[in-house]
């Protein structure tokens, strides 16, 4: 077999412009047609899904009350008794320690928790949630579903753990 026999392999020739031009522009055209066909199915549903809403699904909890180091140290100064910690961290961080007293607990564990501590918690007159960062949603959720059991007292420590380490406030092992 010889070489001239077979054709010469052809590049393809690239785009002009006026070609992507073209090219976007359609898929474009596919985009907005989906997200149109999207917004007037949901719009049109017998239960349609809230977009934007700030307690729709998906949106992160309402910020709970915060309290600084310096307010938990006074707190602890003149009247150390009925305040109750609660670790809020995720299972990684939990190697590192945690406040002293603190119970562990989780936005998915909460319920079983009240129930096996409920004389704990009752008999705390501050409870008061440390978290990953100060942006971790999970101490505000648990503030807000223990505010929603009754708690009025309940705080989350502002700066999270990197600040509760800072402090100065006792550490002790993992949470029990």
């Amino acid at each position: 077999m010889s070489d001239a026999a077979s054709p010469p392999a052809s590049t393809p020739k690239p785009a002009t412009a006026s070609e992507w031009k073209a090219d976007l522009a359609r898929a474009l055209g596919i985009v907005a047609v989906a997200c149109a066909l999207g917004l007037a199915t949901n719009a049109l549903s017998s239960k349609p899904m809230p977009l934007l809403d700030p307690k729709g699904p998906g949106a992160l909890p309402e910020p709970g009350p915060r309290i600084l180091g310096i307010e938990l140290m006074e707190e602890l100064r003149t009247n150390p008794q009925g305040i109750l910690m609660i670790d809020a961290r995720s299972d990684e961080l939990l190697a590192e320690g945690a406040p002293v007293g603190a119970v562990r607990m989780t936005p998915e564990t909460l319920v079983e928790d009240l129930r096996q501590k409920k004389p704990l918690f009752d008999a705390a007159r501050l409870l008061v949630i440390v978290c990953d960062s100060d942006k971790c949603p999970r101490g505000d959720d648990i503030a807000m579903q223990l505010m929603q059991f009754g708690y009025a007292t309940v705080k989350v420590f502002d700066g999270g753990w990197p600040a509760y380490k800072d402090s100065g406030l006792g550490i002790q092992g993992p949470p029990k």
